[in-house]
C-alpha cells in the first residue's frame, strides 16, 4: 500500500482496534520517502512533472516554461482538450492525417512526391519540403453538436526563405473570400532543407455567432516560381475549437444563455452526476453506482452516503467497524465475530472470546471447522490458555479428518440420521482433541515449531 503526501509537514496517525488483553497487531516494512521538486517547481507531483511554478515561469504541459508555446499566448494545453487537432507531434496515424483534407490541388511540380504530409522539427506537418509551395489543402467539417462559435489556431512555416504568400478560407461555405496575403516575416532559423531559413507565423481565426453545422476551411500558399525542391509552406499545431451550447440545451448565444424556453440548467436527478463522453461530444446523466453512495460528482467521488450505516472517506462509503458491506447495507458481523471485513461475515478479524474461538496468525479458520471444533470442546477441560492454543493449533492439523465425515455424511445415504452423523463427528473429534492435548502437555515447543513450520 503506497500513500502519497504534498503537505509539507504531514501527520501519520495509524490505529488498531483490540477486544482483548492479550491481542496485539503491527506493522513491518514501512518506508518513507521525501522527494524533491526542481528548483523552479513550487508543488509537483513527482522530479518532472510540476503542479505550480515559481512566480517567473509559466506552468505548461506539465513543466515550467518561460514563454507560452506560439499557439497559446495563454499557456492553455490544447491537444488536452480538443477533439479536432493534429500536427503537434509525431504520433498520428495517416488515417487520422487524412481526416485534415478533403482534396488538394496539385499544380504542376507542387505535391511532387504525391504525399500530403512530411516530418518537421519532431513532429508530422501538413504539406513540408518537396511536399507543398503551390496549391490548397480544402477541407469541410461537420459540426453536429449546438454551438455558438468556432475557433481556429494553427502554425504556419515558410521553408527556406519562402518567397510566396499564404491564404486562407475560414467560414460556413467555399463562397467567402481568402484572406490574405500573408507573407514571410522573415528572420528564424535553418532547420531543414537548404541554406535558407524557416519562419513561423501563428494564426488565431475566431468565428463568433457561428451556428451552422459545416466550417469550410482551406490553406493556400501561392509562389511564382513553383520549384518544389527550392522552398516550401507547412501546417502545424492545428487546432480546431468548436464552442458548444451548455448541456441538454439546443440552440445558444453564448456558453451561459441558452434560447431553449423553460431552459434551467444542466441539471440532473439528486443521485445523479452529468457526464462528458469526450469520444462522442454528448452530455448525460449517470447514476451514483458506488455502493452506500448518495450524491456524487463523478463515478469515482461519492460527496454524501445514504445513510449514517456508512462513513465517507476519501471520496468512499465504507461502512462502520463492526459491519460489512451485504448490497447496499451495512450488516453487522457474525455473531463469533468481533470485528469483520471484506464481504463476508466469516471473514473476522478478532472473535468473540465466550465462544472459545481464535484467529490464528498462522492458519486461516475455517467457519466449518470452527463449528465442529467448538462442539468438540465441550467434552474435553482444558484450562491452561497456552495450552489450549497449543492444542487449537494441533487441531487444525488434524481436522481433516472430521471434514472428510463430514462430506460422507452429505454424500452417503446410509449417514442420513442426524443424530448419528453428529455423534461420529464428536467421537472423532474427542479424539483428535485428546491426542492433541497428550502432544502438547509432552512437548509444547514441537507444537509450536511444526504448526509454525507449516508441517
Amino acid at each position: 500500500m503506497t500513500f502519497q503526501l504534498f503537505n509539507s509537514n504531514p501527520t501519520i496517525l495509524i490505529k488498531g482496534y483490540l477486544q482483548q488483553e492479550y491481542e496485539s497487531w503491527g506493522l513491518r516494512n514501512i518506508t518513507v520517502d521525501k522527494g524533491f521538486c526542481q528548483k523552479i517547481f513550487l508543488i509537483c507531483s513527482d522530479f518532472s512533472s510540476c503542479t505550480q511554478c515559481d512566480t517567473t515561469y509559466k506552468l505548461y504541459q506539465n513543466k515550467c516554461v518561460q514563454n507560452c508555446p506560439i499557439h497559446s499566448s495563454n499557456c492553455i494545453d490544447y491537444k488536452e482538450i480538443i477533439p479536432s487537432k493534429g500536427f503537434y507531434d509525431l504520433n498520428m496515424t495517416l488515417d487520422e492525417i487524412q481526416q485534415f483534407y478533403d482534396q488538394t490541388t496539385d499544380p504542376s511540380f507542387s505535391l511532387s512526391t504525391k504525399q500530403k504530409f512530411s516530418f518537421f522539427n519532431n513532429k508530422i506537418v501538413l504539406g513540408g519540403l518537396l511536399v507543398w509551395n503551390d496549391g490548397s489543402y480544402i477541407k469541410t467539417w461537420i459540426i453536429q453538436k449546438p454551438h455558438y462559435a468556432a475557433t481556429i489556431y494553427f502554425n504556419l512555416t515558410y521553408g527556406d526563405t519562402y518567397t510566396g504568400s499564404f491564404y486562407y478560407k475560414i467560414g460556413s461555405t467555399s463562397s467567402i473570400g481568402f484572406q490574405g496575403p500573408f507573407n514571410n516575416p522573415g528572420g528564424g532559423l535553418n532547420l531543414i532543407g537548404r541554406t535558407g531559413l524557416e519562419s513561423i507565423r501563428f494564426f488565431n481565426v475566431s468565428l463568433t455567432n457561428f451556428y451552422t453545422n459545416n466550417l469550410y476551411i482551406e490553406f493556400k500558399c501561392d509562389v511564382s516560381i513553383t520549384n518544389i525542391t527550392k522552398e516550401f509552406c507547412a501546417i502545424s499545431e492545428y487546432f480546431i475549437v468548436i464552442h458548444y451550447c451548455p448541456p441538454f440545451c439546443s440552440s445558444c448565444t453564448s456558453l451561459n444563455t441558452c434560447s431553449d424556453v423553460g431552459y434551467t440548467g444542466p441539471n440532473c436527478g439528486s443521485n445523479q452526476y452529468l457526464d462528458f463522453d469526450s469520444s462522442t461530444e454528448n452530455y448525460s446523466c449517470k447514476n451514483c453506482n458506488q455502493p452506500g453512495c448518495n450524491t456524487c460528482t463523478s463515478i469515482e467521488e461519492c460527496t454524501q452516503c445514504v445513510n449514517n450505516q456508512f462513513i465517507l472517506i476519501n471520496g468512499i462509503c465504507l461502512c462502520n467497524p463492526l459491519t460489512f458491506l451485504q448490497g447496499n447495507n451495512c450488516v453487522q458481523c457474525n455473531k463469533c465475530c468481533e470485528n469483520c471485513y471484506g464481504d463476508s461475515q466469516y471473514n473476522c478479524l478478532t472473535c468473540v472470546k465466550d465462544h472459545h474461538r481464535e484467529i490464528n496468525v498462522y492458519v486461516q479458520l475455517d467457519i466449518m471447522m470452527m463449528e465442529i471444533i467448538y462442539h468438540v470442546f465441550l467434552f474435553v477441560e482444558i484450562k491452561q490458555q497456552q495450552v489450549k492454543k497449543n492444542v487449537m493449533m494441533v487441531i487444525l492439523k488434524m481436522m481433516m479428518a472430521v471434514l472428510i465425515v463430514k462430506q460422507n455424511v452429505k454424500s452417503n445415504i446410509h449417514y442420513v440420521n442426524k443424530i448419528f452423523a453428529k455423534n461420529v463427528m464428536l467421537k472423532i473429534g474427542n479424539q483428535v482433541i485428546k491426542n492433541a492435548y497428550q502432544y502438547a502437555e509432552i512437548n509444547q515447543s514441537w507444537v509450536q515449531r511444526n504448526v509454525m513450520m507449516g508441517t
